[in-house]
Parts: structure tokens; C-alpha cells; sequence
């Protein structure tokens, strides 16, 4: 099989990540690309899941009011996934998006890290690549913001004549661009070195 035929699932699709990972897929020509958000009801996501050969899972919750939501979407979303995968005896390649924040004492952070923990427990017991990325500070086109990135907020504020707020002069913050975030997603279809779990922390 071509690189180009395998079915990729993107969940989060119609976010930051996801909407630069799709227009790359497509500009390579990748053939079957199923995109999922919020609005794709299960029976769908079920079809989009049993019949892809690579799952990158950009879905997430970063800000709400409701900390239930978290949960449901950080983490009860993947596990219903590979639940799927599991009882469907499918192994299935996924890329998870984390993030740098994932130890800290939030409940923003814990539902993140029980994805991990899902996740890489699934690679082992299922013998599937797994590729945990914890992500910070990415920047660049689609980025919304007060919501991705200080760069997105800053541009955004500039224009606008808003005032920018500096909470500490003295951070250091080390910065991701989405090209080069990427190029090293599609990276991973490309093959080479895959193992049964991998955690990246970009800091």
C-alpha cells in the first residue's frame, strides 16, 4: 500500500492543529482523509474508526465552566475509541495530542494524563504504536486568539488596540511553530522507528 492510500482518521479536524494537519494530508494527496468534531454522532465516528489505518486525535477541551466537560471530552472520548478498536480486535496506530501541562493539579490536566494512561495502556495490551506528543506554546496560521496561543492573542491585540497583558516579564516560553508540528505528524505515516509508546514533551 502507498503511503497516500492509507485512511486517516483526524479527530479535532476542525481545530488549530487539525485543520493545518488536513490541508497538509490533502496537499500530499493523501486519498481518504475522515474528519471528526464534536458533531460526529457515534454510529459515524464507529465507521470512521473501524475502517482508518491511522488515528491522530487532536480532539480536546482546553476552557470551559463546566469541569465535567474535561473529563468527557479529554478522556471518555479516546477511551470509547479504543474501546472500539478493542472489541473490534483492530490495531490501529493512533497519535495522541497532549500537553506540557499534564502533571500539574488541574482537572484540565488529570483528564489529560488519564488519555495518556488509556492510551499507552492500549499500545501495550494491543501491541499497537502509540505516539503521545505533550505540546506548548504552538503558533501560527488558524491559531484563535485567547485560546492557542500569546502569539495569536498579542497580533490580535495589537490590532485591535487592546492592551497587552504580560502576567510575568522574567518567563522563559519556548515556542512551537504548526509547519514544523506538522511536518513531524505526517512524519509518522511515513514510517521508521515506530514502538509501542512514545511521549514527546515539547518544553
Amino acid at each position: 500500500m502507498h503511503i497516500e492510500e492509507k485512511k486517516i482518521l483526524i479527530t479535532g479536524s476542525s481545530g488549530f492543529i487539525g485543520t493545518n494537519l488536513t490541508n497538509e494530508l490533502k496537499n500530499r494527496k493523501f486519498k481518504t482523509i475522515f474528519l471528526a468534531n464534536s458533531s460526529t454522532n457515534k454510529d459515524l465516528l464507529t465507521q470512521y474508526v473501524l475502517n482508518c489505518d491511522f488515528i491522530f486525535f487532536l480532539h480536546g477541551c482546553m476552557r470551559t465552566k463546566n469541569d465535567d466537560d474535561f473529563f468527557n471530552i479529554n478522556y471518555k472520548y479516546i477511551k470509547d475509541i479504543l474501546d472500539i478498536i478493542v472489541l473490534n480486535n483492530k490495531k490501529i496506530p493512533i497519535m495522541y495530542a497532549s500537553s506540557k501541562q499534564v502533571l500539574l493539579d488541574t482537572y484540565y490536566a488529570k483528564s489529560k494524563l488519564n488519555a495518556e494512561n488509556a492510551i499507552i495502556e492500549y499500545g501495550i495490551e494491543n501491541k499497537s504504536p502509540v505516539y503521545i506528543y505533550r505540546f506548548t506554546n504552538i503558533f501560527g496560521k488558524f491559531a484563535r486568539p485567547n485560546v492557542h496561543s500569546v502569539v495569536a492573542t498579542f497580533c490580535f491585540n495589537i490590532q485591535n488596540n487592546i492592551d497587552i497583558k504580560i502576567n510575568d516579564p522574567n518567563a522563559v516560553v519556548t515556542f512551537l511553530y504548526i509547519d514544523d508540528v506538522i511536518v513531524e505528524l505526517v512524519n509518522l505515516l511515513y514510517g521508521g522507528g515506530w514502538r509501542n509508546q512514545i511521549v514527546k514533551s515539547h518544553k
